[in-house]
């Protein structure tokens, strides 16, 4: 079926017996040593780690050895841009909430997150914890005038889903069902337990930082300090965390906001 993931089609490509290892294996990374590339011709073993060269450059990894991975490896680091992650040969722009289009050109220059995405509400049905706090670090920093952009690379196969994902959200899109989205799965080995997950691109189109996600997480809206993701700023975050720690933020927690004192009677904060 067109609308399934690339993800599907590599753990197709497994025995039974080894589908029912990875999963009881919560997905650890072993998957990528279960297919074992054999060259008839000269009787040896090309490549240990085969699924992990079909599953990112398909036909184009051919003959899967390890040699030709890493020579496609080094081409793709080498060349990469903002242009050749973003645009196809179908497509030279992304999409607004409001669906207008957007060039990918007017991003050029610009520290772009890539937001890999499923659509997975909350309990009230509005967006999940990941996207609520990464919206708001996007406005802290539009607010600042920072030159920041996200682009969200849809994994849903529901397009009414995606619709509504999107109209909350503030920032800009790769089109559903864009072949663009497998291919930059693929392109950033993003294994299906890697999902959700939030990398940053910098203005020269290269990797700044994988799994911001992980900073959210950790830090939550402050998150937005780690800007413009140096390494001096990401070193400065956890001070940053510490001082932005106030006596209310530690001892509030949701509707209680208050303390018992002596007396068993309640003191607020």
């Amino acid at each position: 079926m067109a609308e399934e993931k690339w993800h599907y089609n590599v753990v197709s490509l497994l025995s039974g017996t080894e589908r029912d290892f990875l999963i009881r294996n919560n997905g650890e990374k072993v998957l990528e040593t279960l297919l074992v590339i054999y060259d008839a011709a000269i009787g040896m073993v090309v490549n240990e780690e085969g699924l992990r060269a079909v599953a990112k450059y398909g036909v184009n990894g051919y003959p899967f050895t390890v040699k030709r991975y890493y020579e496609l490896e080094a081409a793709a680091k080498k060349e990469q841009s903002l242009r050749s992650l973003l645009v196809s040969s179908s497509r030279d722009y992304l999409i607004s909430n409001d669906g207008s289009k957007v060039a990918v050109s007017d991003l050029e220059g610009k520290i772009v997150a890539f937001y890999f995405w499923f659509n997975i509400p909350d309990k009230d049905g509005g967006p999940d914890k990941l996207t609520r706090v990464l919206a708001e670090i996007y406005r802290k920093l539009k607010e600042a005038g920072e030159s920041f952009e996200v682009v969200l690379v849809p994994l849903d196969d529901n397009k009414s889903s995606y619709e509504q994902g999107l109209a909350s959200m503030p920032w800009l899109a790769i089109p559903f069902e864009d072949e663009g989205c497998e291919r930059l799965i693929r392109y950033f080995e993003l294994w299906p337990f890697h999902l959700p997950t939030v990398l940053v691109i910098g203005a020269d189109g290269k990797i700044m930082l994988e799994n911001y996600d992980s900073l959210i997480d950790n830090y939550g809206v402050l998150a937005w300090e780690a800007f413009p993701f140096s390494e001096e700023q990401l070193d400065l975050l956890p001070e940053k965390a510490r001082a932005a720690q106030t006596l209310e933020s530690l001892l509030v927690a949701g509707d209680l906001d208050y303390v018992i004192g002596k007396e068993g009677l309640k003191v607020m904060n």
